[in-house]
């Protein structure tokens, strides 16, 4: 398909900026488009690059200024790109309506009006499958089981016995529904399958990726709940309910009987164990292993897995530890040598006991980070300057802080200059907020209005890292640290 950027804009109820004559029948990536293609721009990165890009014209959230390409506003990036990747979308010879002479239909099968059944398709006994619904080349539907309308099931996808599938569901190829899950009793010298007789229920708008396994249940439904997206090579056990809108990345594994909320996200190669709940809206970081239950809006990542904060304060300290232990070792090869000594006596004995307890105090109070942590040290100890137990403190990750200990009132932020002017509008008449940032981030504020609701405090030098205390007060006093 061709049109031009006016007929694009139109499309997609952008404002244009530019010249709309232009043709394009494509779209690619900043780097790659070509002088024919459409691309988009969504952050710093996207927009440097677009002085060098070949591109025809550019989708934006906002109007660029100084940029020599026709640009097309609008509201949700995503969702237009979404729209014009659909409009360029390669040609396929769509699927025809009707049963292929190759399948093997069950006489009391009822298929509805619209629906394609592939080469080589074998639909069992009591099979149901309604309206416009596109059955693939080598798929197997078993006994009982129903099909909704709009469905896709592509190549080769087995759907079991007594399973439901809902309206406008996608099962990529290779897929399996409804298959026995793995439950066993050891008795009498071996492991006997428990029968699964249960059955699996797909629920609307369901998208499921290729190779993936959904276990019927042993008593009950296996339940995936509408709108939930699924990657490819995913195992999800017998008895698992996954509420609406869950995400669900590549080699996730789920084991039997855990409940997961509604709005999960769990990222790649995430375990679940069986018996546990997830709540609503929480999210797994990749590769963590869930051993318990997850409360509603947690955040959480490693093995096992724990609250995000936690987990990565861990991982940095781990990294410490080799030089933790290397400066043991130095002086217990000291207090060796000591030993060794025929003058060292009973006191000098009883001293070096102490200086270990002390050592050892040292390193697990809080005053070690002065230390080991020393730029985490000094922010906090501007932090605890200024706090006067109402304040919200915003620290630039640029500035290599991520091991930062934050509190309820302390908050990394990735790129900060994007989002200053959203924190000092909204806590304009609320709370104070203080903005411990870069001076490269500094001057991206200055052209922003949030400038304006900020004042200069002091510089704060960290370990040679130059940093700028800035300040959003609810009135125009000067900001002073506490006395």
């Amino acid at each position: 398909m061709k049109m031009t950027v006016e007929q694009l804009a139109k499309r997609l109820g952008a404002r244009l900026l530019g010249n709309g004559s232009v043709q394009v029948n494509a779209v690619g990536t900043v780097k790659t488009a070509g002088e024919n293609e459409v691309t988009f721009a969504v952050n710093d990165k996207h927009f440097k690059a677009l002085g060098d890009s070949k591109a025809a014209a550019v989708i934006v959230s906002k109007a660029l200024e100084g940029l020599n390409k026709p640009q097309l506003v609008v509201r949700n990036v995503d969702a237009a790109l979404i729209e014009v990747m659909t409009l360029f979308a390669p040609c396929v010879k769509p699927e025809s309506e009707g049963i292929d002479p190759t399948a093997r239909v069950a006489p009391s099968a009822r298929i509805a009006k619209g629906v394609s059944v592939g080469p080589g398709v074998v639909i069992a006994d009591e099979v149901c499958i309604d309206e416009n619904s596109i059955i693939a080349a080598g798929c197997k539907i078993g006994q009982n089981s129903s099909i909704g309308k709009n469905c896709r099931l592509d190549y080769n996808v087995v759907v079991h016995h007594n399973c439901k599938i809902g309206n406008n569901v996608i099962i990529q190829s290779n897929s399996t529904i409804g298959s026995t899950g793995f439950g066993y009793s050891f008795i009498d010298g071996a492991h006997r399958l428990i029968p699964h007789n249960g059955g699996v229920i797909i629920e609307d708008f369901v998208e499921i990726g290729a190779n993936c396994c959904i276990d019927r249940a042993k008593f009950g439904n296996t339940v995936i709940g509408a709108g939930t997206k699924i990657d490819n090579l995913v195992q999800i056990a017998h008895n698992v309910i996954i509420g609406r809108r869950c995400l669900i990345a590549g080699q996730v594994g789920i084991a039997g009987s855990t409940t997961v909320g509604d709005d999960v996200v769990l990222a790649g190669q995430v375990g679940l164990t069986d018996n546990i709940e997830i709540g609503t809206g929480a999210r797994a970081g990749a590769r963590s292993g869930i051993t318990h239950s997850i409360p509603a809006g947690q955040q959480v990542f490693g093995m096992p897995a724990m609250e995000k904060r936690l987990a990565f304060r861990m991982v940095a300290s781990m990294r410490r530890l080799p030089d933790l232990i290397e400066q043991i070792r130095q002086i217990s090869s000291r207090l060796k040598r000591l030993e060794g000594c025929a003058k060292f006596n009973s006191r000098l004995r009883f001293a070096a006991g102490m200086a270990t307890v002390i050592l050892i105090a040292f390193l697990l109070s809080p005053y070690s980070e002065a230390v080991f942590d020393p730029h985490e040290y000094k922010i906090e100890q501007v932090v605890k300057q200024y706090q006067d137990g109402n304040d919200n403190f915003y620290v630039s990750t640029s500035s290599h802080l991520e091991d930062l200990h934050t509190g309820k009132n302390v908050f990394l932020i990735a790129d900060i200059a994007e989002a200053v002017e959203k924190i000092a509008a909204d806590h304009a008449e609320s709370k104070d907020s203080f903005f411990l940032i870069s001076y490269k981030d500094m001057e991206k504020i200055k052209n922003t209005q949030a400038w304006k609701l900020l004042q200069f405090i002091r510089e704060v030098d960290v370990e040679g890292l130059q940093l700028v205390l800035l300040g959003a007060k609810t009135n125009s006093a000067p900001i002073k640290p506490k006395a």
